[in-house]
């Protein structure tokens, strides 16, 4: 039996030769692609493997290891281990992968399941238990653009991070982004460490990797841009259409802002019950998938407030603003989101604002009100939506609403939109 991993020289594309594993056993002769190109000045034939200048280096020489260590584990054990080890590298559908994959592991004593593998596996959990996958679906894909094939689990460290982490700056992704794909796999690789079956090494390979990113963007808004939107008026040619829908993107904003800086998708999901005795109680989306769905936000709804439910709100669907797409629509929601995002790009160029508004301006502009006020953290916590995290908070009661009710009108006031000076 001959089984080694070789640069087959005798097929050739602009990348370079293909990397098999070769193997023949009686009268097999298999050849598999591993997915990895090398020209020959590339390759190191005596050791067969890339040498260490080569691109990707640093990529593929640890699966490569861990590829010899498999050959010599199980191709010499026994006649019957071929099935095992083809099984490792031969994507056939008629291979009952699955079983060949748990007869490995055994084997072996350690996971081979894949990223992108455990990935599809998280994704359909989370479909079943109706929390959103949008995400988780996203960074599966960055990692299905970076790979050349799934790669075990037990193989991401340092190296392969930062390979990922190089490769997404070439692509021009910012640290924030490459961050936030980071942490969902974070999440996904803990998970699997969750379930001893799968035997994931018992480290933490993302030490030191993760990283906060402060943002040096600060959002400047004055009342002046807030008197500004109040009195929005888009230019005299714009069609009847457009100039209802701006004008309407623009009082959402404000009604963002005035019922407590309060994210677009909460606004999207707000039904008629959550509008009781003139308050607005409902729990943030973000929360969702805490104990009890987090805390309770119970906000005074302003006069504008009032004014803009009244004017827009939608009084034969379950939803206040049914108009803006269902977020149980995760792809059409977004869709709609972005193009309001448009919208408030647009109406910040024309009334020339201090700062380019978005969907989540609205949340820090509230926040540095209130700090600007000196306003205690709880309140501005609490009607934000936020639960303070110390140990000693846990004593704490929720404020009485007559005190936030107080505080939150000096945050509306200052900005001008307690009430609007047009109704």
């Amino acid at each position: 039996m001959v089984a080694k991993i070789i640069l087959y020289t005798n097929k050739k594309n602009k990348n370079g030769y293909p990397v098999v594993f070769y193997f023949s056993y009686k009268k097999i002769r298999k050849r598999i692609a591993l997915g990895w190109y090398f020209f020959k000045h590339q390759w190191n034939f005596e050791k067969e493997e890339p040498f260490p200048d080569a691109p990707n280096f640093n990529f593929v020489y640890p699966q490569l290891l861990n590829y010899n260590h498999k050959i010599k584990h199980l191709i010499f054990k026994s006649e019957t281990n071929l099935s095992v080890y083809l099984a490792l590298f031969n994507k056939d559908k008629n291979v009952e992968l699955l079983d060949l994959k748990k007869r490995m592991n055994e084997l072996l004593n350690e996971s081979n399941v894949g990223v992108l593998e455990f990935f599809d596996v998280i994704i359909d959990e989370k479909i079943k238990k109706g929390e959103s996958t949008r995400f988780y679906i996203k960074t599966k894909d960055q990692f299905k653009q970076f790979l050349s094939e799934d790669t075990p689990l037990n193989l991401i460290d340092y190296t392969w991070m930062h390979n990922f982490i190089l490769y997404k700056k070439k692509q021009g992704t910012g640290d924030s982004g490459i961050m936030a794909y980071l942490r969902t796999l974070r999440a996904v690789y803990k998970e699997a460490q969750r379930r001893p079956l799968l035997n994931i090494k018992n480290e933490n390979p993302f030490l030191g990797i993760i990283k906060t990113i402060d943002s040096n963007k600060i959002i400047e808004f004055t009342t002046d841009d807030f008197i500004k939107l109040l009195h929005f008026k888009p230019h005299k040619f714009t069609p009847k259409s457009i100039l209802f829908y701006n004008t309407r993107v623009v009082n959402l904003w404000l009604f963002q802002f005035v019922i407590g800086g309060h994210d677009f998708i909460d606004i999207a999901l707000l039904k008629w019950q959550n509008y009781k005795n003139g308050r607005l109680q409902f729990k943030r989306y973000k929360n969702r998938n805490k104990p009890g769905g987090g805390v309770m936000v119970n906000n005074v709804v302003m006069p504008f407030a009032k004014w803009v439910i009244d004017t827009y709100g939608t009084k034969d669907n379950e939803r206040i603003f049914s108009f803006i797409t269902n977020p149980k629509n995760e792809t059409q929601y977004t869709t709609y989101r972005n193009n309001y995002n448009r919208s408030l790009k647009a109406v910040s160029k024309h009334l020339k604002l201090t700062t380019v508004i978005t969907s989540k301006s609205t949340r820090y502009i509230f926040r540095s009100y209130g700090g600007e006020l000196l306003l205690n953290d709880l309140v501005i916590m609490q009607l934000q939506g936020h639960k303070p995290k110390q140990i000693t908070f846990n004593y704490q009661n929720s404020l009485p609403t007559a005190i936030i009710d107080v505080q939150h009108q000096l945050i509306t006031d200052k900005a001008g939109v307690t009430k609007s000076l047009n109704l």
